[in-house]
């Protein structure tokens, strides 16, 4: 799972144990990427914040697609639902 503010989320490690190399090498990925995010999501807005992630990919140029699903909240079934779709897009950039 992605997380767009690591340093606001409880639950993730610090930013500060990240390789500051490793974070770099994420920033310089090429291919486009999908992201489907439940909008019923309890950690949407105060942990998640995907709208931040929008903003920076945005800012960067960086190619992202972001669908926010209403109904879906961050349960095994909100994965279950899209995964062949997630299988099926970023396959096409395997290749």
């Amino acid at each position: 799972m992605l997380v767009a503010n690591q340093v606001l989320t409880y639950w993730c490690f610090p930013t500060s144990q990240l390789d500051k190399e490793d974070v770099y090498a994420m920033t310089r990925v090429s291919m486009p990427v999908l992201i489907d995010q439940g909008e019923a999501d309890n950690f949407l807005v105060e942990q998640l914040n995907t709208q931040l992630l929008i903003d920076t990919a945005k800012q960067a140029n960086f190619p992202m697609q972001v669908r926010f699903q209403p109904g879906y909240d961050h349960s095994y079934f909100f994965i279950a639902t899209l995964i062949e779709e997630h299988i099926v897009f970023h396959a096409k950039f395997l290749q």
